[in-house]
């Protein structure tokens, strides 16, 4: 599942990551949104502490995701599906 994302590091995805507490290299990657073979909006969810947390990335918008997307990030923070 890891293959959609690029290894590249980033900085500004790194600073926010920090910010709240998730590791990206152990957050597990979820497709929220893709447009053909290409996905436009992902979640990185870190499950290290009691409260799941996500950190959601997305190309070309500031809005979360449409009702399909925005509940495939609800089932990635309730049971860890992708």
């Amino acid at each position: 599942m890891n293959a959609f994302l690029t290894r590249s590091e980033s900085l500004w995805r790194d600073w926010q990551a920090d910010l709240l507490g998730i590791d990206p290299r152990r957050a597990e990657r979820h497709a929220l949104v893709q447009k053909g073979a290409r996905v436009t909006a992902t979640a990185l969810v870190d499950r290290s502490s009691a409260a799941p947390k996500a950190l959601v990335l997305m190309m070309g918008s500031n809005n979360l995701p449409g009702a399909e997307g925005t509940g495939r990030l609800v089932e990635a923070l309730r049971a860890g599906g992708s």
